[in-house]
């Protein structure tokens, strides 16, 4: 199971406000999911924030180089 974080825990790793993380969420530039009525962040996507080479992305075999 992927761990969430919560928009204080977020915001606090990511030096933003709380509203910050918010509105990203909003305008999705940070990808979120909403538990009930409480909104959660991947943490994988905090990560990839923090350090962009992080994240696996997968590969397209037929686009590899010949």
């Amino acid at each position: 199971m992927k761990k969430l974080l919560t928009v204080r825990d977020t915001a606090q790793r990511l030096s933003l406000s709380e509203g910050k993380v918010y509105r990203m969420a909003w305008l999705q530039e940070l990808p979120a999911v909403y538990i009930g009525r409480s909104l959660r962040i991947p943490e994988a996507a905090v990560n990839e924030i923090i350090d962009p080479g992080t994240r696996n992305i997968p590969t397209d075999p037929e686009s590899g180089s010949k």
